[in-house]
């Protein structure tokens, strides 16, 4: 899959032809529309979460988009075999989120493992 299938199609804003999600300060961004909070960063990811959904984002430069999304979606595999009890987020899909390539979840409140 490449980055352009992988996309968050009711966030899309601008031409048609337009593959790419757009938040933050992309000129494309509606003004009203909510905006992403960042929870963490570090130096390959971060966190935000935008209404009930997070996204973990990939920021590692060093890897093609292409081996990023290979892992992503090993994760996201993972994830589904974990046990019921385990499961402390459920992965939704495998998105981009802006124009990196990111794992999106939905929302659970609660500590960090770091914070536990």
């Amino acid at each position: 899959a490449s980055m352009d299938q992988l996309t968050l199609a009711p966030l899309r804003f601008g031409p048609s032809n337009c593959n790419q999600t757009c938040f933050g300060s992309d000129s494309n961004t509606l003004p009203s529309s909510p905006q992403p909070q960042l929870f963490h960063t570090s130096n390959r990811t971060s966190i935000y979460r935008l209404n009930g959904t997070g996204f973990k984002v990939i920021l590692d430069t060093n890897l093609p988009d292409e081996e990023i999304i290979r892992k992503l979606l090993h994760e996201k595999n993972v994830s589904e075999f974990l046990p019921s009890t385990c499961r402390k987020r459920q992965v939704i899909d495998v998105t981009s989120f802006n124009r990196r390539p990111a794992l999106s979840f939905k929302w659970a409140s609660g500590i960090t493992l770091k914070e536990w």
